[in-house]
C-alpha cells in the first residue's frame, strides 16, 4: 500500500522550536514527527511513503 506524506508549513505557531528545525523533523520523545508518522503508516499496512 503506498501514502502521501504531506508536511509542510513553516511552524510559525512553534516558534522558536521552528526556527532552526523544519517542523516535521521536531523531536517528540526518542523520534522525529516524521519518524513517528512513518511508524504508524507502517503498522497500518503502508509500505511506500
Amino acid at each position: 500500500m503506498f501514502a502521501v506524506v504531506l508536511v509542510g508549513g513553516f511552524g510559525t505557531r512553534l516558534r522558536p522550536l521552528t526556527n532552526a528545525v523544519p517542523k516535521p523533523l521536531l523531536p517528540l520523545g526518542q523520534r522525529t514527527i516524521l519518524e513517528w508518522m512513518m511508524v504508524h503508516l507502517a503498522r497500518g499496512g503502508v509500505t511506500d511513503a
